[in-house]
C-alpha cells in the first residue's frame, strides 16, 4: 500500500527538466551562462568594430565616387563652355557684335554660370581663356570688354603654385561687384579696371597693378592689402579719394 502511494506521488511530481522555465532551458542551450564581463566585451567588440570598419568603408567609397562625378561634371561643363564661346567667337562675331546684342549677352550668361559652378583650379582655366583671347579687357574706357566680369564669383581662389589672376591681364577689366573675397591677385595687371563695390575681403593684392583702378564701395580694402601693390597711382579708394590722399587719412599705413 505504502508502495503504491510513492509510485503515485512520483508520478505527480513533475521532472526536474520540465520544472525549469523555458527562457532558462534556453539560456544553457546558447552556451553564454556563466559568461563573465570581459567575454561579453569581446562578443561585442568584434561585430561592432567590423559593421563600423565597413561603415566607414561605405562612406569612403562614396565620397571618392563623388568627388570622381564632380571632376567629370566640372570638365564637361569647362569643355561645353569653351566651345560654345568659340562658336560664337568664330560664327556669331561675338567680338564685333554690339555691346547689347543677344550673343554678348548669352556669353556673359554663360561665362557667369560656369563660374559659379566649377572650383578654383577650373576657374583658372576660364579666366586665362578669357584673359588670352581678350575678351574681359576693354580697349579704352568709352569700349566695354566683350564679356562683362560684374558679380561674378571668383572667391577663395587659392592655390598653392599657381594662382588664379597671377599673370592674367584684366586691364579696364569690368569687375563691378564682383565676390574677390580671399581671392589671389599678386602680379595681376589690373589698371583702370572696375572694381567699384566688389568685395576684396582677404584678398592678397602683392605686385598688383591697380594704377586708375576705380575701388569705390569695395569691400575690405584695408592698408596692408594695398602697401604691396606696384602701382595704385590714380586709383579711387572706397571713400571717393584717390589712393595718395586715402593713404593719407590711415592712421599707420605708409605709402
Amino acid at each position: 500500500m505504502e508502495h503504491k502511494k510513492k509510485q503515485h506521488r512520483i508520478k505527480q511530481e513533475p521532472s526536474t527538466s520540465q520544472s525549469v522555465p523555458l527562457w532558462k532551458r534556453l539560456w544553457r542551450w546558447t552556451g553564454w551562462r556563466g559568461k563573465k564581463l570581459w567575454d561579453w566585451q569581446v562578443l561585442l567588440f568584434i561585430p561592432l568594430t567590423i559593421a563600423l570598419i565597413a561603415s566607414l568603408f561605405t562612406q569612403w567609397q562614396n565620397s571618392r565616387q563623388q568627388g570622381i562625378e564632380n571632376l567629370r561634371a566640372e570638365r564637361a561643363m569647362v569643355k561645353a563652355y569653351l566651345e560654345h564661346i568659340g562658336t560664337l567667337l568664330l560664327e556669331e562675331n561675338l567680338r564685333t557684335a554690339d555691346e547689347n546684342s543677344d550673343v554678348r549677352l548669352l556669353a556673359r550668361a554663360r561665362t557667369l554660370v560656369v563660374l559659379d559652378g566649377v572650383s578654383d583650379d577650373r576657374k583658372v582655366r576660364v579666366l586665362e581663356f578669357l584673359s588670352e583671347t581678350k575678351l574681359i579687357q576693354s580697349g579704352s574706357q568709352s569700349e566695354p570688354p566683350v564679356i562683362s566680369l560684374r558679380f561674378a564669383d571668383l572667391s577663395g581662389t587659392r592655390l598653392v603654385k599657381r594662382s588664379i589672376l597671377s599673370h592674367t591681364d584684366l586691364d579696364r577689366a569690368e569687375l563691378i561687384g564682383a565676390n574677390l573675397h580671399n581671392a589671389n591677385l599678386i602680379n595681376t595687371e589690373l589698371p583702370g579696371a572696375d572694381l567699384s563695390g566688389a568685395n576684396l575681403s582677404g584678398a592678397d593684392l602683392q605686385y598688383a597693378d591697380l594704377s586708375e583702378a576705380n575701388l569705390s564701395e569695395a569691400e575690405g580694402v584695408r592698408c596692408q592689402q594695398t602697401q604691396g601693390a606696384e602701382s595704385l597711382d590714380g586709383a579711387t579708394m572706397p571713400n571717393g579719394q584717390k589712393y595718395g590722399d586715402w593713404l593719407k587719412d590711415r592712421e599707420g599705413c605708409r605709402e
